[in-house]
């Protein structure tokens, strides 16, 4: 694999990781837009390397999940913290096996 390939793939993991880190720190108001942002970036940049894998339909999954919270009420919002901390935590760990994957393919195209 070409170096400026494997250089922006790098650049798309980053990207990835810090808007679903992003997510944890959002308040009600700006959390649709965060996911939003999460989204583009993974429909655009990530799923086409993953297209059909299990993290693929995960990372969906999570993103379907999280949406559900978008149009909460401010009392709904608080009162779902713990739900929404948790999707969060889960979002991390698909967002990590994404990137492990994407990993793996980077190591075994070198390889070859």
């Amino acid at each position: 694999m070409k170096q400026a390939d494997i250089d922006t793939l790098a650049d798309k993991i980053f990207a990835l990781a810090r808007e679903v880190e992003a997510l944890a720190r959002e308040t009600r108001m700006l959390f649709a837009q965060q996911l939003a942002s999460v989204t583009i970036l993974y429909t655009h940049a990530i799923e086409p390397e993953i297209s059909g894998t299990l993290e693929a339909y995960e990372m969906e999954r999570m993103l379907r999940t999280m949406d559900g919270f978008c149009g909460l009420s401010e009392r709904e919002w608080r009162r779902s913290a713990k739900a929404r901390k948790q999707a969060v935590k889960m979002m991390r760990v698909t967002a990590h096996e994404v990137i492990r994957r994407l990993l793996r393919n980077v190591l075994e195209i070198s390889d070859t």
